[in-house]
């Protein structure tokens, strides 16, 4: 059974086909387009929260400055001039999805702008997500169109980036993760430089989509799971230690690329951590800050704790943590990792024909879930203490709960 569900889903041996290789992405635009309907004909409303009181409007601030001839690197009004707009307010100023909107935005019509700035932006940051996942699983792992497109889908419509929408920036930080791990795996994969190349521009598009919180987490992230993947290479070939070697290039060249960009993320830092207490006990001193082992039972049972929009459901509905809103939209990832656990435990015995490719994937799926998860859960494991014992800028990450986008990815 499980060797005729491989043979479904791979296409190795198969010719490629132009036009459905064209016509497959654009299915899957199409189906993330009407995924959203509700968002374009309002009959969900998004400008709520964060989005409302927060996104938006620093969103028609930058359109204000772009449309005055003014780069927005500094604002004036905040300490006189003494510390970047950054600062205070996570410039989105150069995220290149909303670049050329800034331009048409009336920032007269409160509604037109809202649409501008907020609505076809955050769209178009989705598809693009749902693309870098689908070039992921077409490309690198060579699935079928169809479930490329599933996988496309599901990335694109996850409950993070679903949440993400009080943010664009967050959103944008999303949409970067699946671009960059198919440029670096591409990489370790052919050793062409093009590759490399676009694994910088990826990198570089995320820097520049301007928070602190996310970028951190995606670089943390994403040198877990190639720690895995450079180990298993240079198990392979001792000649891969090089490749590894150019990889770790990769975010380092993307850093100095948009240093312009991180050296306010730094002086950020600084500055955070100069005003606001930032440490072990303080963070997980905090309750929410932790998901409790519980609460975990959302993995299984949607709702048990509360609802996406924190209705109580049963359970203690009440204390509901954003990290299990989340985690409350995972059941499918949740059945995938069930099914990834089955089919490492019974390859040999049941004779599923899974190449080490596809094993070492596996393998590096299941170990980021089973850290984000005990990172999430914070003063409930070890794991997050014994990082903020040996990694100091761990504490740029106050809410361990934010990794939920790790265990969706």
């Amino acid at each position: 059974m499980f060797n005729n569900l491989i043979n479904l889903i791979s296409d190795d041996n198969k010719k490629t086909n132009n036009k459905i290789e064209f016509l497959a992405p654009v299915v899957l635009i199409i189906i993330i387009l009407i995924f959203l309907m509700p968002m374009f004909l309002q009959i969900e409303g998004i400008n709520v929260d964060d989005a409302a009181f927060a996104s938006f409007p620093k969103l028609m601030a930058v359109a204000r400055s772009y449309q005055y001839g003014e780069l927005p690197l500094w604002d004036f009004h905040e300490f006189s001039g003494g510390k970047p707009f950054y600062i205070m307010l996570e410039n989105p100023a150069y995220n290149i999805f909303h670049l050329p909107f800034y331009y048409m935005a009336n920032l007269d019509d409160i509604d037109q702008s809202f649409y501008v700035l907020y609505i076809i932006p955050f769209s178009l940051m989705v598809i693009f997500a749902g693309l870098g996942a689908y070039m992921f699983a077409r490309f690198y792992f060579k699935f079928n169109y169809l479930i490329s497109i599933l996988m496309g889908f599901l990335w694109a419509v996850n409950p993070s980036i679903g949440n993400s929408v009080l943010s664009t920036m967050d959103t944008m930080v999303f949409a970067c993760m699946p671009w960059i791990v198919f440029a670096m795996a591409q990489f370790f994969e052919t050793k062409k430089w093009y590759w490399w190349i676009t694994g910088v521009f990826s990198f570089a598009l995320l820097n520049t989509s301007y928070t602190v919180n996310y970028p951190v987490r995606i670089y943390f992230t994403i040198a877990c799971m190639f720690l895995i993947l450079s180990i298993w290479y240079i198990i392979k070939d001792l000649k891969n230690i090089i490749v590894t070697l150019l990889a770790l290039l990769i975010p380092i060249t993307a850093f100095f690329v948009t240093a312009f960009v991180w050296a306010h993320i730094l002086e950020s830092a600084k500055y955070s951590t100069e005003q606001v207490k930032l440490s072990y006990s303080e963070i997980v001193n905090f309750i929410p800050n932790s998901v409790p082992p519980g609460h975990l039972l959302t993995l299984f049972i949607p709702n048990f704790n509360g609802s996406l929009n924190n209705i109580h459901a049963w359970g203690d509905g009440l204390l509901i943590h954003s990290a299990d809103r989340n985690l409350t939209g995972g059941i499918f990832t949740t059945f995938c990792i069930l099914i990834s656990i089955i089919v490492l435990y019974y390859n040999k015995d049941w004779k599923i024909n899974i190449n080490k490719k596809q094993k070492i994937w596996l393998i590096i799926s299941l170990a980021i879930n089973v850290l984000m998860l005990s990172v999430m859960m914070a003063r409930y494991t070890p794991v997050y203490f014994i990082l903020c014992k040996i990694i100091p800028w761990i504490f740029l990450i106050p809410h361990p709960f934010y990794f939920h986008f790790a265990h969706h990815f």
